[in-house]
């Protein structure tokens, strides 16, 4: 099977998170998660290595948030680990940034229109993981794993 394809078992990995209870430094699928939680599961399930030093991206997972208070410090963490990338791809990261709110999620294909994406992530309004169709906004950043940068 060709690598390509290795960027639709994430959002089909990560699609099995949606319906998973929030809840803040969660990282189990079906009991509770956060955004990061939902971000660690992705990265722990695939293996994907972080760019910074070569060790499983779950090697760096942290639920000490007070030290990611600045949605800045989310961005840099990411930017250590991932490759910025210019537009969404299924299996990528979105980062969001407000003004000090981050917050990630799983692209993936959405499933009533291929040609468009999805968010999947795990909501703070909603109380649980959800998916989405993305929208575009200029305070999105996009992400891929190093081992996905190529496909």
């Amino acid at each position: 099977m060709p690598m390509i394809y290795i960027r639709y078992k994430i959002a089909s990995y990560a699609r099995k998170w949606v319906g998973t209870p929030f809840s803040n430094g969660g990282r189990k699928n079906g009991i509770g998660c956060d955004c990061l939680g939902l971000f660690i599961g992705v990265a722990k399930r695939f293996h994907f290595r972080s760019l910074y030093e070569d060790k499983l991206i779950s090697a760096f997972d942290t639920t000490a948030y007070h030290y990611l208070e600045d949605s800045k410090k989310l961005e840099h963490e990411i930017n250590k680990h991932l490759i910025k990338i210019d537009a969404p791809r299924v299996g990528s990261i979105a980062l969001i940034s407000n003004q000090n709110i981050s917050h990630i999620g799983i692209v993936a294909d959405y499933i009533n229109n291929k040609s468009l994406f999805s968010l999947i992530h795990a909501s703070i309004e909603r109380r649980l993981v959800i998916e989405h169709r993305l929208i575009f906004e200029e305070r999105y950043a996009y992400f891929d794993f190093k081992e996905l940068y190529y496909l």
